[in-house]
């Protein structure tokens, strides 16, 4: 994204990119679905063919970018990179933060369904309504990101972590639904 656009733009994009991401999961994942129903597991591994046709029109229609020429006289020192603990920091709290998401997710029908407040049948419907919630997290986090700055991941982060304890707590579906709205854009 970073060699077609820049700022806001760029922000912008990227959100509707992630939107649309989680909005494609969602189809995939309905027609992998619909595919094992019908024809078997085997016949799931088939919703990798649409890959093909999105490659192509990939290749046919995003320009290859151009890499600015630097000047012969500009001599750059080799130097030893370092770790950025900011990095370090972000990258292994995002990993834990993924997998207690991942895990909360994948485990949320059987919460419901355990807990007696509601079937696999409205998890299920919570699980494939979550997409459409991240496409509209998606769509609104350039702005987002221009408002709240460097404050933005740790409070989506936070909401999340927010929204995961209320559904461990949870007595009644409505709430147990909140995790995936509130959970899935962090």
């Amino acid at each position: 994204m970073e060699l077609f656009f820049a700022g806001n733009e760029k922000n912008i994009l990227m959100g509707i990119r992630s939107g649309f991401e989680m909005f494609g999961d969602a189809v995939c994942a309905y027609i992998a679905g619909a595919l094992l129903v019908d024809y078997g597991w085997h016949s799931s591994f088939l919703v990798y063919g649409l890959a093909f046709p999105v490659a192509i029109l990939f290749y046919l229609y995003v320009p290859e970018p151009t890499t600015p020429t630097s000047t012969p006289t500009a001599v750059k020192k080799e130097r030893r990179r370092r770790l950025n603990p900011d990095v370090l920091f972000w990258t292994i709290l995002l990993a834990v933060y993924q997998i207690t998401y991942v895990g909360a997710t994948v485990r949320l029908a059987e919460f419901i369904e355990d807990s007696k407040i509601g079937s696999v049948q409205q998890a299920a419907m919570i699980i494939s309504i979550a997409p459409f919630f991240g496409l509209m997290g998606g769509i609104i986090f350039g702005r987002a990101l221009q408002y709240l700055r460097k404050y933005l991941l740790p409070l989506a982060i936070i909401a999340s972590g927010v929204s995961q304890i209320i559904v461990s707590f949870a007595h009644s579906f409505f709430y147990s639904s909140l995790r995936d709205v509130f959970g899935d854009d962090a």
